[in-house]
Formats: C-alpha cells, sequence, structure tokens
C-alpha cells in the first residue's frame, strides 16, 4: 500500500481578510436575514492505496482548506479578483455530514448598495486536502505542512493556486486532493451546504507489485536440472523501486475536470525516491524431482507505491527503476548450491497527466534473466 502519512491536524483558526476592507454580511438592519455559508464534502475516485484519501471518512480526519473569492454582480469569469474572502480556511468534520469553521461567514448581499438583497452577488469557491497549516518546519509530524508549504497571496490578483512539494520520507509522503470548483454562488433561501466533490491530484507507482515465474523459465530450469537434483527452488530475495521524480509543482485550484498543474523551476527539478517492496527470502517455484512435483507461487505486494507529480517538464524526465534479485537453488544428497541472479527494468512516468493514475508492477522471470 502507498503507506503515506497522514496526520489529522489540531484545529488553527486560518487568517481571513475581509474583501474591500470589511466582512461581507447581510445582518445589517433592515435586511435580510443572515445566512452562514456552510460546507460538506464527498470524495470521488475512491481507490484503495493506503495513506491516500480514499474516503469521506478518511477526509474527515484530514480537513480540507478552502478559498473564496468574491465577485459582486460579475460572474468569475468576468473578474480579475483574489481569494480574501476565504484564504486557505481550515475546515473541520464535527458530526454528520455536517463541517464546520471560525470565524463564520455570511452569504454577502451586497450591503449599502443600490438593489441590494435583489441581485445576487456571487462567491466562488476552491478547496482542497488535506489542510496545511503551511508551517514546513516539521516534516516528520507535521507532513501536509512540509508538502504544502505556501499559498497565493490572500490579495494575489489570479486563480488561487498551492505549492505541492514531496516528502523526503517516503513513510510519510502526503496525498493531495482538489475539488471541482464552486463557480458564481449567491445566497440561497435555505441553509443548504455546498458540497465540495474531491479528486486525486497525485499519481502513484508500485501500490500493486507482482514477481512471477513464466512457463518458459520453469520448463528450462526444469530441463536443465531436474534430472540431475532432487529439488530445484526459485527463491526471491528482493524487489525495489528508484524513481527520479519532479521535486515540486503548482497546483492551481481552478480546473477543466482534471488537475491544473504548473511547473515551478526555481531551486533545480528532479529528486530521487526509493522504497524496498521485499526483503528477506520468498520461493516463487519449487521442483521435487521425487514423484516429479512443480509447484509455482506468485510473490505479491500492495500499497507501497510512491506518489508522484503527474506533469511533463522540459527539465525532468520523471522515471522508474524496478529492480529483483532471485536465486536458483539446486540441492542434492542434502547439499545445496546457489546461482544468483538480478534484473531491472526502467521505465518512464512522463505522459500521465489524468487524476488518481495508479502505476501496477508486474516483473516476469524468463530466461535470459
Amino acid at each position: 500500500m502507498c503507506r503515506f502519512s497522514l496526520i489529522p491536524l489540531a484545529a488553527v483558526t486560518a487568517l481571513l481578510l475581509a474583501s474591500c476592507g470589511k466582512e461581507l454580511r447581510s445582518d445589517i438592519p433592515g435586511e435580510d436575514t443572515p445566512l452562514p455559508i456552510a460546507f460538506s464534502a464527498a470524495v470521488d475516485g475512491i481507490t484503495k492505496a493506503s495513506g491516500e484519501i480514499p474516503s469521506v471518512e478518511k477526509l474527515r480526519g484530514a480537513g480540507f482548506g478552502v478559498f473564496g473569492c468574491y465577485t459582486g454582480l460579475n460572474r468569475y469569469s468576468e473578474s480579475s479578483v483574489s481569494s480574501d474572502f476565504m484564504h486557505n480556511q481550515q475546515i473541520i468534520w464535527t458530526a454528520g455530514d455536517a463541517w464546520d469553521y471560525d470565524p463564520v461567514k455570511y452569504w454577502p448581499s451586497g450591503e449599502g448598495e443600490p438593489g441590494a438583497g435583489l441581485l445576487g452577488h456571487h462567491v466562488s469557491f476552491f478547496a482542497y486536502a488535506p489542510f496545511s497549516d503551511g508551517d514546513s518546519s516539521f516534516p516528520a509530524v507535521n507532513p501536509a505542512g512540509y508538502c504544502i508549504p505556501s499559498f497565493c497571496n490572500p490579495v494575489e490578483k489570479g486563480d488561487p493556486w498551492l505549492l505541492y512539494r514531496l516528502h523526503p520520507d517516503v513513510d510519510r509522503q502526503v496525498d493531495l486532493m482538489w475539488a471541482e470548483p464552486l463557480l458564481d454562488r449567491s445566497k440561497p433561501q435555505t441553509a443548504d451546504r455546498l458540497t465540495f466533490t474531491f479528486r486525486h491530484a497525485l499519481s502513484c507507482v508500485g501500490d500493486n507489485v507482482t514477481v512471477a515465474c513464466t512457463s518458459a523459465f520453469i520448463g528450462a530450469l526444469q530441463a536443465a536440472y531436474g534430472s540431475s537434483y532432487d529439488t530445484v527452488q526459485v527463491i526471491l530475495q528482493y524487489a525495489g523501486i528508484e524513481c527520479t521524480l519532479l521535486e515540486k509543482a503548482r497546483l492551481v485550484l481552478w480546473n477543466r475536470g482534471e488537475p491544473n498543474w504548473q511547473a515551478v523551476t526555481s531551486e533545480g527539478g528532479s529528486v530521487l525516491r526509493s522504497r524496498t517492496f521485499f526483503s528477506g527470502e520468498q520461493e516463487l517455484w519449487r521442483y521435487e524431482a521425487a514423484g516429479h512435483v512443480s509447484q509455482r507461487s506468485n510473490w505479491q505486494g500492495n500499497g507501497m507505491g510512491i506518489f508522484y507529480i503527474p506533469l511533463s517538464t522540459a527539465g525532468v524526465v520523471q522515471s522508474a527503476t524496478v529492480t529483483v534479485r532471485y536465486v536458483i537453488r539446486r540441492t542434492r544428497d542434502g547439499v545445496s548450491e546457489e546461482e544468483g541472479r538480478s534484473v531491472s527494468s526502467t521505465f518512464t512516468l512522463d505522459g500521465d497527466s489524468a487524476d488518481g493514475v495508479k502505476r501496477g508492477i508486474r516483473i516476469s522471470l524468463q530466461n535470459n534473466d
């Protein structure tokens, strides 16, 4: 399983800057009754890689961050606006379908403007998960803070964004999810919750790994040694992966239905990340001359994959090298001899652009290995 630490963070009140220097409310005497903005969450594309956020239950522990852009009577597509209405506001789960935050923001109705309350005033919302407080000082205990260390400035014009970088420890790497934007929302008639649907922004390589002997390989070994030895075995001793990956990139939270990654070229580009899938001894095939018994079994590992950013850049070619080491053990009259072998395969990870791509790996031992 992609064994990635996803540590729930303590509730932290984020700095909220009101658009135009004031908090936009609709609780002025004589105006509409104030209605708080409320949120809910769902997870799309459920997967089983450990460390991912595969369900709403996992998301409840992680929380999420929200950016809100107030555009008045204009729509988001017509505006140059900043995310100062809500800026990385932490949303935490409380019970049932309820997600809360503090201080509460209210639906704007254009207080003090002609026709206030008669025309819909628009707010567009963007979200990501898990929530990060942007404190990258303690990567071991606050991996989300390290992996998501910075955001757009609250007064910066344009689409809200966050910076994501790979954790140096693959056992603490952090899943990243983005929500489909909720554009041009206006004050509803009832206290309905806005539901964010979250999807995976990262891809994963090696979450499911299989090592097996091909039938041709087994046939060749049996033909070569079966008549000369009492027992012939193929024993797996090691399987692992080393990846060259893009270290960081910017995820823009406005998108067209897939993660909107943008390259960040500062501080170089690539890093190495590796993981051992298996170390020890696992029998893959066994032949007993007495009775001509041939037994074959595969080795499988799950949830140990490595996250990577699905973005192709000119300066970094993302790739993975898988290495397997095994021995052919032959026994005759109680005396064993071994022949060690190793096989490696390298493949590129570039070209992945869809969210949640999971690359499984199957290593088939053949005659020429």
